[in-house]
């Protein structure tokens, strides 16, 4: 009530000089002590906001602010993300990368894609010379290492040098070498996965290849396939010739040794 008595007064004296004609001299501050004194009067039902990280509880008809931000929560960095705010997402630094062991990140378990695991693959390759001398080592036999049930790839490839039994590793993935002296034959840092070992003899013939030598060749096109392409086959089938040979499906697994030997027993003359 207090206040409201000088707002009337001040209105009296205004119409005053209005009715005499006057120019109020104190115009403008009057004017402006109205303005103060009404929003003075004039209460605000305040429509308060939540505190954020970064704001606190702000009224948003009077922009009136009653307490101070939360702050940010920020959690630990992962390999593929910074640390991060839990309530408004903002981040922080850097996330931490991986940190691959044997292909395998320590921190969250994640595969590396370019790593590659390798195992080894030998064995001893035999034959029987005759009664007397008995066993000995399959001399100069070819040994391949052709990946197993990998067809699209191989056909990607030349593999004709492999075909022909020249020792070397390939493109394709396909590996060739020969025995020694004493029939033993070894690949080392194959990748891992399954492959085809495929052995032609070099001192023994197969009775069934001067028998029916067309029965023969398709008998050496149904042990190779699916796995080899049918121009790859031809020339394996060249190499192989009258000789005898066998196959073996393997499992290489990283840092393990894969074990395969055989006796292809007499030669027929």
């Amino acid at each position: 009530m207090k206040k409201i008595l000088p707002i009337v007064l001040v209105l009296a004296i205004l119409f005053g000089f209005a009715a005499c004609g006057e120019k109020s001299p104190i115009d403008e501050t009057v004017t402006a002590t109205f303005t103060a004194e009404i929003s003075t009067t004039t209460e605000c039902f305040h429509s308060w906001t939540n505190a954020t990280c970064t704001e606190g509880k702000t009224c948003t008809m009077c922009g009136e602010v009653i307490s101070s931000p939360l702050g940010h929560n920020f959690g630990h960095a992962t390999c593929t993300s910074p640390s991060t705010c839990t309530a408004c997402g903002e981040t922080t630094g850097e996330a931490l990368g991986h940190q691959y062991l044997k292909g395998l990140c320590v921190r969250c378990n994640a595969k590396d894609s370019s790593y590659v695991a390798y195992g080894t693959i030998q064995g001893t390759i035999s034959y029987k010379h005759n009664d007397f001398v008995g066993h000995k080592g399959d001399t100069g036999a070819t040994v391949m290492l052709i990946p197993y049930n990998q067809r699209s790839n191989l056909e990607k490839f030349d593999n004709s040098r492999a075909a022909i039994g020249i020792t070397g590793k390939y493109e394709s993935g396909i590996m060739v070498t020969e025995c020694d002296g004493n029939g033993f034959y070894i690949f080392d840092n194959v990748p891992a996965g399954y492959y085809l070992i495929f052995v032609i003899s070099k001192n023994t013939t197969d009775d069934r290849a001067f028998d029916n030598p067309s029965g023969y060749k398709d008998m050496i096109a149904n042990t190779l396939f699916p796995d080899v392409p049918q121009k790859d086959i031809e020339r394996i089938t060249i190499l192989i010739g009258a000789h005898k040979y066998i196959k073996k499906v393997a499992q290489v697994t990283e840092n393990s040794t894969f074990t395969f030997s055989y006796d292809f027993g007499e030669t027929f003359y």
